[in-house]
Formats: structure tokens, C-alpha cells, sequence
């Protein structure tokens, strides 16, 4: 048997969570520059808030209801993922984190699933905080019926382990809803005839084989009981890591670009590291505003192909101010005058740090940086972000020249998991 487990509006959650006032009252999050609804508490969805919602075009509805809105913090609802999974790899053998919000556990050797199922969502609530739901059936695809139908239920929890029960859910599951069927597939067998999961069970592998290739035949063969699909505990590397951030303003000074530059890319090196990878191919972007007809519009890219793998915070924060001050001396060349609104840094061509093939005579230069970085990390975990930087880099972490390139979060809450300084303090 194999379960999923899912958080409740899991952003939203975590907010509740952290702020225990808010127990009870409806709390939305909001995607980057405070932009849209992206996470709703159920407390929000009863009052009739819709995800994907412009929050300044509902704000003043919201509030005057007494919703309570925050900005997106990525690195905390991490942080409280991982606590999560510790939380739930208590109770199974093997465990596969699926996203964010989601995770796979193997239940082979679990005999009394019933009972082990609902004292997890007890535990995970009382130690987090967080509401989960789980899913319990053969194969992954059986799963995730379950867990569509544990939202309708009181316990959070529903276990689908003999035929009788699972033909029962295959009924209820529209073929749209199913995972592992897109837009296009469910057109397909919308047109022909195919409207649930229980007719697509039953439907000739030859023809599910022809029409949807090996993945649709995978999903066949699970809602029957077969398992296609494993569970996976060594995830594969990363092929890219990127940060991209827009600002709060449009802008075209260089300095400000340079420090964003430098801002950014200190975050990529500090998530290669995290990784355990090295990379071996830059790329750095600027971008208008493209939403705006009224200017005009450039998207410059700059790709540095290294000799060698880096993932220290000196050396790719060299070339992206390289690649930034060349930016800017070619519009200044050419006159122009854009205004840019974001910048883009991504790694690619990644290996894993152990494999990284050092140039001859360059070996201790490498290490002294990794070294160097890895010590700066350590205290600014401690510390807080950027309280140790380069002499070079100082004005990217300025208070008062941030606010010019840092994304909008007016409504961000304390690095209660990611800051010592921002924890907070029982009396």
C-alpha cells in the first residue's frame, strides 16, 4: 500500500500556524510583489475568496470581511516542509517528498493502517501546527482518488484497500480530475465516451495504448491495481537552479542593477551549496516590463560558458556584475534608455561538487572559496542574511538601497525558522 499526504492550504497554514491569533479566521497568501491570491485557509474559502484573485482589485472586499493577507516567504514554508517530513518519517518505512506540500510514503509492513493513518494527521497538527489529509490505496494513481475524496471527509484521511471501495471512488472521479491526464487526454475521451475513471479502468489497454502512449497505459494499469510507478527516495539532480526577482520599480541606474546583481546571486550560490552542486554554465538576464506598450522593451541575456564548476558566492558574483555593467554600457553606447523591472540569474550544466574537475595549480584557489563560503553561510544562518558579506558587495545589503530592487512584501511576517534574530521569544 502507498499513501499521499497533503497539506491544507499550505502557505495559509503556515501563517495560522506561526501566528496563533489567527486560529479560526480566514488568511490568504499572496504570490511575489504581493500580486495574487495564491493560498487560501479554509475559513477564506467559505467567505468566497477565488485563488488567482488580483489582490488590489479585492482588497478592500477582503478586509472589510477581516481577511487577513501575507506576502510569499519561500525559505520559511521550506523550512516548515522539512520539518514536516521529519514529523511523518517517523511513522513509515520510506518516504518521497513530492513538492512543497506533498509527500509519498510507502506503508509496506504497516498492518494496522486504520489506525496508524489518523493518529499521523493528529500528530502532524499538534506538533505544526498544519492540517493534512492522506490517501491511502495500492499503486499512486489509487492514491491520489483517495485523496481527492479525503477532502469531503470529516477525518481527513480516506483508505482505499479492497475492490469494492475502489470502484465506488473511480465512479465519483470526473476523467479530468484524474492525475496523469491533462486537457488534451481528457478531450480525447471525453469524446469518446470516456467520462470517469471507473469507464477509463475498464477501457482496452491496446486502444488507451494507441491513443494516450505508455503514460496513459501506466495510468490504466494502476487504477486497476498494478503498480507503475515507484516510489522515489534519491530524487535526480537538479538540471538548473535559477533566482528571479522583479522589483518595486522600474529602473535604469546602474548601481541599483549592479547591487541586485550582486543580491541575487549571492541567494544562487547559497541554494548550489544547499544542493551540493557546482555550476558550469551562467546565465544573467535583465527584463522590462512587458506588460507596459507605452516603452520600449528589452530582454538582454549574457551566457558565461566556465571552465570549471563553481557554486562560491565571489566568483559568480564577479560575472554577473560583469554581465550587468556590459549591459549597461551598451545602451549607454547606443543611447538608449530602457527601464528594467527584473533580474534573472540561472545555473545550469550542474554536477555534483565531488565530481567537479578542478583545473591544474587552481585546486587550493577553489577550496579557499568554498571554504570562505560555506563559513559566511554558517554565521548568516545565525545571524541573519547578509550580516557577512564581501567588502565589494556592501551596498547590495543596505537597507536603503534593497528596498530599491527587493520584491514588495508588505505584508511579511518574521523569519521565525530561518533567523535567529526574527525567532520569537517566550516570557
Amino acid at each position: 500500500m502507498v499513501a499521499i499526504a497533503d497539506c491544507v492550504g499550505f502557505y495559509a497554514a503556515y501563517h495560522q500556524s506561526t501566528e496563533p491569533h489567527l486560529k479560526g479566521a480566514p488568511v490568504v497568501a499572496l504570490s511575489n510583489n504581493d500580486g495574487c491570491i495564491i493560498a487560501l485557509s479554509p475559513e477564506a474559502k467559505a467567505l468566497g475568496a477565488v485563488r488567482c484573485s488580483a489582490w488590489y482589485m479585492v482588497q478592500e472586499e477582503y478586509e472589510a470581511k477581516g481577511f487577513r493577507a501575507f506576502s510569499s516567504n519561500y525559505r520559511e514554508y521550506q523550512a516548515m516542509n522539512k520539518r514536516l517530513m521529519k514529523i511523518m518519517a517517523r511513522y513509515v518505512p520510506r518516504l518521497e517528498t513530492y513538492s512543497i506540500d506533498e509527500c509519498w510514503m510507502d506503508l509496506a509492513g504497516i498492518n494496522d493502517i486504520e489506525a496508524i493513518v489518523p493518529k499521523l494527521i493528529k500528530d502532524v497538527k499538534q506538533l505544526t501546527g498544519i492540517q493534512i489529509r492522506i490517501g491511502v490505496a495500492p499503486t499512486k494513481t489509487l492514491a491520489k482518488v483517495a485523496i481527492n475524496l479525503a477532502k469531503t471527509t470529516p477525518d481527513n484521511f480516506c483508505i482505499l484497500d479492497n475492490s469494492d471501495r475502489i470502484q465506488s471512488a473511480l465512479r465519483c472521479i470526473a476523467i479530468e480530475d484524474l492525475w496523469n491526464v491533462g486537457a488534451q487526454y481528457a478531450a480525447l475521451l471525453h469524446r469518446n465516451g470516456i467520462r470517469t475513471a471507473a469507464r477509463l479502468s475498464v477501457t482496452p489497454e491496446y486502444w488507451v495504448r494507441k491513443k494516450m502512449t505508455v503514460l496513459g497505459w501506466r495510468t490504466l494499469q494502476e487504477l486497476n491495481g498494478i503498480p507503475c510507478l515507484d516510489l522515489v527516495e534519491v530524487m535526480n539532480p537538479k538540471k538548473n537552479i535559477g533566482v528571479g526577482r522583479s522589483f518595486k520599480k522600474t529602473t535604469s541606474d546602474e548601481q541599483t542593477l549592479v547591487d541586485a546583481a550582486t543580491y541575487y546571486s549571492f541567494r544562487l550560490s547559497e541554494k548550489l551549496r544547499e544542493e551540493k552542486l557546482v555550476a558550469t554554465v551562467l546565465q544573467i538576464k535583465l527584463r522590462t516590463n512587458k506588460w507596459r506598450v507605452d516603452t520600449a522593451q528589452h530582454q538582454p541575456c549574457m551566457v558565461f560558458h566556465l571552465d570549471k564548476g563553481i557554486s562560491n558566492g565571489l566568483d559568480i558574483t564577479k560575472h554577473a556584475q560583469q554581465a550587468v555593467r556590459s549591459i549597461v554600457a551598451a545602451n549607454r553606447k547606443s543611447r538608449a534608455q530602457y527601464k528594467y523591472m527584473k533580474f534573472e540569474i540561472n545555473a545550469s550544466g550542474l554536477v555534483p561538487e565531488d565530481e567537479n574537475q578542478i583545473l591544474i595549480g587552481d585546486q587550493f584557489d577553489a577550496g579557499a572559496k568554498n571554504r570562505l563560503s560555506r563559513a559566511i553561510d554558517m554565521i548568516n544562518l545565525q545571524l541573519g542574511k547578509g550580516k557577512v558579506c564581501f567588502a565589494n558587495n556592501l551596498s547590495a545589503w543596505k537597507q536603503d538601497t534593497k528596498d530599491k530592487y527587493i520584491m514588495r512584501q508588505e505584508y511579511k511576517t518574521p523569519n521565525y525558522f530561518t533567523d535567529w534574530n526574527e525567532a520569537p521569544i517566550l516570557h
